[in-house]
């Protein structure tokens, strides 16, 4: 089989495209989809510091060593690496430090011990019952970490089958159809790359990806995923059709607003509560 490109031996067949890929062409193709992101979206600019999400999985792995080769030589802009995950016996932090340390980035390692007792209002909370502003723990995290370090942005590793996952999941929950809410903005270059082509990236880039154990099947999560990639199989465009969805409510959202004089309520009390703490913050000081 030949790349459609060029007489090389393909790789990959991409059946939402219908082309076949060498190894060049195809990482041409990953590296074409970020960037066009990034410009359409304006998410790096002059005098930006980006934080670098690190979660050992090809998505940020693979960031890494996008935004090293592509940025990398830019003066104008600094990057560094963190987890979002505290470090223990069997965490692979230290290999996720390296890798980071050797594109000449900048590691920061700190605790994550007290981030529940700083950051979250309240204990024994169920947060996957709240509103999609909520997202998870980790969007608070995030958050938190860049403020620290005074990042400007955060990179995100999310790939389209992540992105489309978070759409279905606020679907199945009854949930608001939108994109996390942060302080700092992300920036998520790979959200229109499926994870298949993610993990193909990271091995040609000889990357050491860790390996999770799968969700079980009666976790609403686990069977969400499977329901999504059997869809998926039969119909390629399903999760760029889930991001389009997320997009149209998002351009809604923001047009009713213009038209009204009061704040349209899709958020729920627990977000309120930590924007209240952000603004008495931000007064003190």
């Amino acid at each position: 089989m030949q790349c459609d490109h060029c007489r090389r031996e393909a790789i990959l067949f991409q059946p939402y495209s219908g082309q076949n890929l060498c190894v060049q062409h195809f990482t041409l193709d990953v590296e074409r989809k970020a960037k066009r992101l990034i410009r359409k979206n304006r998410w790096i600019r002059s005098g930006d510091r980006i934080g670098i999400a690190m979660e050992g999985n090809a998505g940020s792995l693979s960031l890494v060593h996008f935004l090293a080769s592509t940025f990398g030589k830019r003066r104008d802009l600094s990057f560094f690496g963190f987890a979002v995950d505290e470090e223990s016996e069997t965490s692979d932090v230290h290999i996720r430090a390296e890798i980071v340390q050797s594109y000449g980035i900048e590691w920061v390692n700190r605790s994550f011990r007290n981030d529940d007792d700083t950051f979250f209002p309240g204990k024994g909370i169920d947060w996957k019952e709240f509103c999609a502003s909520c997202a998870l723990r980790r969007c608070f995290i995030l958050n938190s970490r860049a403020h620290e370090e005074g990042a400007t942005k955060i990179a995100i590793g999310s790939t389209l089958d992540d992105e489309a996952l978070q759409v279905f999941l606020h679907i199945l929950r009854g949930k608001v159809i939108q994109s996390p809410q942060s302080d700092t903005p992300w920036i998520i270059p790979f959200s229109t790359v499926p994870e298949q082509e993610i993990d193909l990236y990271a091995q040609l880039q000889e990357m050491k990806i860790q390996k999770h154990p799968s969700q079980a099947k009666q976790d609403l999560e686990g069977v969400a995923r499977d329901l999504l990639e059997e869809y998926n199989r039969h119909h390629p465009s399903t999760r760029n059709a889930l991001l389009n969805l997320r997009q149209a409510y998002e351009s809604s959202v923001v047009e009713a607003r213009a038209h009204v004089n009061e704040p349209i309520e899709d958020i729920c009390r627990i977000c309120q509560i930590m924007d209240e703490r952000r603004q008495v913050n931000r007064d003190a000081l």
